[in-house]
């Protein structure tokens, strides 16, 4: 959960008060354009990436629950299976603000309805900074724990089960270089997932989530 304000006045700023002296293009006239936003805007990745849910409470907690073993031949008995609960994780809600105070001389005199517009440039900077939040669980997915159920890194080698009976670990932290040929074995691998009773589950990669150098490939 990510909030973000855009006010022009009474807020703590990092990088100071637009001043009238230090705009002044905004107050000239005879300017033909004045361009606020020089880079077209890109459309937001952390919707692709996640599912988003709300929420009025400050911190939230999921848990999780077993499956059931395979089956087995019946010969006369059956054998009961309980399943129980998983693991349980809390997410604490961190918030976020960026502010933009300016004079109120400046906003009175500028020619170029500048300032109104400065504000759409706080919004660009939200969505940017939800997007780098975003990805940054993935960034960190070898070396940084994020919530996890088992408190361990998202691509570890020893992923752990919270059944007891259960003391055999599973790997998700391929190291192979990127190619066509890796990226289907990964894909083999994953379809071999198994769950906490060690059963197989129904797993369906279908993205690729890459860094910019190797987008052409």
């Amino acid at each position: 959960k990510v909030k973000y304000y855009i006010t022009l006045e009474e807020v703590n700023l990092y990088m100071g008060t637009m001043l009238s002296d230090n705009w002044p293009d905004s107050l000239e006239k005879g300017v033909r354009t004045y361009v606020i936003e020089g880079v077209k805007e890109e459309k937001t990745m952390y919707q692709d990436i996640y599912t988003i849910l709300t929420s009025d409470s400050n911190q939230e907690r999921d848990s999780s629950a077993s499956g059931f073993a395979d089956f087995e031949e019946f010969t006369g008995t059956v054998t009961y299976d309980s399943g129980g609960e998983g693991y349980d994780v809390t997410y604490s809600f961190t918030e976020y603000a960026r502010g933009m105070k300016v004079e109120r001389k400046l906003a009175a005199d500028n020619l170029y309805n500048i300032i109104n517009r400065r504000g759409k440039g706080l919004g660009t900077a939200a969505k940017r900074s939800k997007d780098k939040l975003g990805v940054q669980l993935f960034n960190e997915a070898f070396t940084t724990v994020h919530g996890t159920f088992d408190a361990l890194s998202l691509c570890s080698s020893a992923h752990t089960s919270p059944v007891s009976s259960i003391s055999t670990t599973q790997d998700n932290s391929g190291t192979t270089a990127f190619s066509a040929t890796a990226v289907e074995a990964t894909r083999i691998l994953m379809r071999k997932y198994l769950g906490e009773m060690y059963e197989l589950l129904s797993v369906e990669p279908d993205m690729l989530l890459i860094p910019l150098n190797i987008e052409e490939a």
